[in-house]
């Protein structure tokens, strides 16, 4: 069931005018007012929805063009040049490039600091992997020892400790003669 609720302002009524007519108008204004606002919002929602779907539909048409580009730029084959122009490599594609540096990459020699060497170089090198794994190992080596020398140097400050405690000890009794002090104390 619809429900219409509406006002009617009479400040006052002219005296051509009829109180029948003015509430007709107001009510048919309001009325219409009411339809006119439905309308509205009902074409609103139903150009967002559409839009929406429109939008939807353009970014996968993008998204489709964008990854065939992408394939097409990967898989399609090209003349390599140097910095002169000069050809290098004919007919090569992006995809079997990439192979071909990955499975370069752990077997290039590096100097010590992981720094690739170029040509005849006279700082000691080794492939990437062994560099690799020398950092891995020396790492989990000096987090270690540095663990264990923590762990000797709190063992070393108790023994100390300890052992410093008892000989002053020792060394109070003696001066103090302990055992005089004992025998008094019982009666001796």
């Amino acid at each position: 069931m619809a429900k219409i609720t509406f006002t009617l302002d009479l400040d006052y009524i002219d005296e051509f005018e009829n109180l029948d007519d003015d509430l007709r108008d107001e009510i048919t204004d309001t009325v219409v007012n009411k339809i006119i606002s439905k309308i509205d919002n009902s074409i609103e929602d139903e150009a967002k929805k559409k839009l929406e779907e429109k939008l939807c539909k353009v970014d996968e048409t993008i998204s489709k063009r964008f990854n065939q580009i992408i394939v097409n730029f990967f898989s399609t084959p090209k003349t390599i040049t140097d910095a002169y122009g000069d050809v290098v490599e004919k007919n090569v594609t992006i995809n079997e490039k990439l192979k071909a540096r990955c499975d370069s990459f752990l077997t290039e020699k590096v100097d010590s600091s992981g720094n690739v060497t170029k040509g005849s170089s006279y700082r000691p090198t080794k492939p990437r992997y062994e560099y690799v794994l020398n950092q891995i190992v020396d790492s989990s080596l000096k987090y270690e020892i540095d663990n264990i020398a923590i762990k000797i140097r709190d063992e070393a400050k108790k023994m100390i400790e300890t052992e410093v405690k008892s000989r002053i000890g020792e060394k109070l009794a003696d001066l103090i003669d302990i055992n005089a002090v004992i025998n008094k104390a019982i009666g001796n």
